[in-house]
C-alpha cells in the first residue's frame, strides 16, 4: 500500500500518466522551497529539493532575495519552505544586538528555533559547518596600507572601495555593524548583485570586499582576510544554514509524508561539510556548471554512500 498523500499547505500533485507501462506512484505532495539568491544558499536549497523529489515530492524552486522575511512569506502561503542561516536569523529576524562575547552554538540554536516557532516556522536541523562572514582586501591594498585587522582596516578604509550586495549594507550585521563596532568606513561602495561580489575586484573598481568563508575566489584570486580579532563581525555567532519549513505544512502531513520528508533533509544537512561547500561553490562560481546540476550530482553520490 502506497504512502497517502500529505494534504493542506501541501497541495497534492497528482502525476497523469500515459502509455505503456504502470503509473508512477503520485507525489507526497508539492513543496515550493526558497534560496537566498547567492550560490551557496541556492546549491542548498537545490540539494535540498532534489533529495525532496527522490522521496516522492514535486519541488518548486524560487529565490527570498534582499530585506525579504520568511517566516511572513510562509504565513502569506507563498513559501512552504526556505534556506536560511542560524547567525542571521538570530541578528536580523529575531533582532537581537550582535553580541561582544560568543554565543554556545547550542544556545544560539535555541533562541533560533524557539524564536521562528513562534512566527509559525519549523527549524530543521543545522549543518555541520558555519559560514562567517568576512572582509578580504587585495594584497596590493593590504601591503600599500598597512591592513592586518580591523583597526588597521578602519584607518585605511577612507582610502579604499569596498564590494557588496544591497543587503549587506543595510542590514544591523552587514556594513553598519563594521562602522559601529570598528568605525570603518569606507571612501566609497560599489553596489552589486550577491553573485557578483568579487566583480569589482577582479576588474579594479574595488580593493575590498565582503566575502563569506566558504567562497572559493578566497583561494584563487590575490585577497588577504582581515583578521577580526574581537569577533564582532565574524566570530560571536555561528552562521549555519539549515531549513525552514512551515509547521502548519509539517502539522498536516501524515506521518509516512513526514518521515519522507525528514530522511530527505537529514540526508543532505549531514554531508553539507565545510569541505563540500567549498567544492560545490567552486563548481558553480569558477568552472561554471549550472548549480543545479551540481546539487543533482552531490545527492546522487550520497545514495551512493
Amino acid at each position: 500500500m502506497r504512502p497517502a498523500p500529505a494534504a493542506g499547505a501541501l497541495a497534492v500533485a497528482l502525476a497523469v500518466h500515459g502509455c505503456g507501462g504502470a503509473p508512477p506512484p503520485p507525489p507526497l505532495g508539492s513543496l515550493t522551497l526558497a534560496h537566498r539568491g547567492f550560490t551557496e544558499s541556492r546549491l542548498i536549497a537545490e540539494a535540498y529539493a532534489q533529495s525532496l523529489r527522490d522521496e516522492g515530492f514535486a519541488v518548486r524552486i524560487t529565490d527570498l532575495v534582499g530585506d525579504a522575511d520568511g517566516p511572513t512569506m510562509v504565513r502569506l502561503g507563498r513559501l512552504d519552505a526556505y534556506v536560511d542561516y542560524d547567525g542571521s536569523v538570530y541578528l536580523t529576524q529575531l533582532d537581537n544586538p550582535a553580541p561582544t562575547r560568543r554565543v554556545p552554538p547550542t544556545t544560539l540554536w535555541r533562541a533560533v528555533s524557539e524564536g521562528l516557532a513562534v512566527r509559525g516556522v519549523t527549524a530543521m536541523p543545522p549543518a555541520p559547518f558555519s559560514n562567517s562572514n568576512q572582509v578580504a582586501c587585495t594584497t596590493a591594498a593590504t601591503r600599500r596600507w598597512g591592513i592586518a585587522d580591523m583597526p588597521s582596516l578602519a584607518r585605511a578604509a577612507p582610502h579604499l572601495t569596498y564590494a557588496a550586495n544591497r543587503e549587506h549594507l543595510t542590514r544591523r550585521d552587514g556594513l553598519p555593524l563594521l562602522r559601529r563596532a570598528y568605525g570603518i568606513r569606507f571612501g566609497s561602495v560599489v553596489m552589486v548583485p550577491v553573485d557578483g561580489r568579487y566583480a569589482p575586484i577582479t576588474d579594479g573598481r574595488a580593493q575590498c570586499v565582503y566575502a563569506f568563508s566558504t567562497d572559493p575566489q578566497l583561494a584563487t584570486l590575490p585577497l588577504a582576510l582581515v583578521r577580526d580579532d574581537a569577533g564582532r563581525f565574524a566570530g560571536t555567532v555561528d552562521f549555519r544554514p539549515f531549513l525552514a519549513v512551515s509547521t502548519v505544512a509539517l502539522h498536516r502531513m501524515r506521518a509516512p509524508a513526514r518521515a519522507a520528508l525528514d530522511r530527505a533533509v537529514s540526508r543532505v544537512t549531514s554531508h553539507l561539510t565545510l569541505g563540500h561547500m567549498r567544492e560545490l561553490n567552486s563548481e558553480v562560481d569558477l568552472d561554471g556548471r549550472p548549480a543545479q546540476d551540481v546539487a543533482r550530482a552531490f545527492v546522487a553520490s550520497l545514495q551512493s554512500d
